[in-house]
């Protein structure tokens, strides 16, 4: 039975590592395709992140929050690990849970790091030979990170309030799906959590000095982020195992 396990949980690891180099492959895949010609003829850095920002994310960047919070999250509800961990081993709740959504971020964070060599390789292969504007990109990127912070908070909710690994993913499959439409809309595209990850990568002309986005935007994550994360806590500590 525990030789069982162990064999599960080294699947599982091994399929995290793999999600981690989704999105980064395929984006340089589809760049590549799709305006390998126009990059070579432009020599522009911005053009290739821009346009690689927007397969990234729009579409798998806030995916990926939702099926990396599912899997750190799925082994204990298969296998009883909530309790073992809160009844047997000497953890408080909170500090279970806020472990968990630290590995997410990390994880979002190496998923970022290697959209940024995906941005090199490819630009490299097109034949980009402007200078790199690495403030301009890691900009983009840190507003990536910060923006899916929402998203990991409300996703680390519904993967401790449901057992199953397919519902948390059919609501995030089903929030992502509309952002492409909401993110173009100066009124609601801010407010939006599966939009902010993309409005923060690229630069929209409100940005801050820090960030791609504005500080009304900024507050929002701030506030959302919060509200999702206290919320999952509280209904964390008080849910029985």
């Amino acid at each position: 039975m525990i030789k069982n396990i162990n064999l599960c949980l080294l699947a599982e690891q091994f399929l995290v590592r793999l999600l981690l180099f989704i999105s980064p492959c395929l984006t340089g895949f589809l760049t590549y395709l799709k305006v390998s010609d126009t990059l070579a003829s432009l020599n522009n850095w911005e053009f290739m992140y821009t346009f690689s920002s927007v397969i990234h994310a729009m579409i798998f960047l806030p995916l990926l929050t939702g099926i990396f919070t599912a899997f750190i999250c799925r082994h204990d509800h298969l296998h009883g690990g909530w309790k073992q961990l809160l009844v047997h081993q000497p953890i408080k709740r909170y500090q279970l849970y806020c472990t968990k959504a630290i590995f997410v971020a990390l994880f979002i964070i190496a998923t970022q790091l290697l959209f940024l060599l995906e941005i090199i390789i490819v630009g490299s292969i097109c034949g980009i030979t402007s200078p790199f504007p690495i403030t301009y990109i890691l900009k983009g990127l840190i507003g990536g990170i910060f923006t899916t912070l929402p998203l990991i908070a409300l996703q680390m909710w519904l993967s401790v309030i449901w057992s199953s690994f397919a519902a948390p993913m059919v609501v995030c499959v089903g929030l992502t799906i509309p952002s492409m439409i909401i993110s173009q809309s100066e009124r609601f595209g801010p407010i939006y959590p599966w939009s902010q990850p993309l409005l923060a990568m690229i630069p929209t002309g409100s940005e801050t000095g820090l960030l791609f986005i504005s500080t009304k935007s900024i507050l929002i994550v701030l506030i959302s982020f919060i509200v999702f994360f206290a919320g999952g806590l509280i209904n964390f500590n008080k849910k029985t195992y």
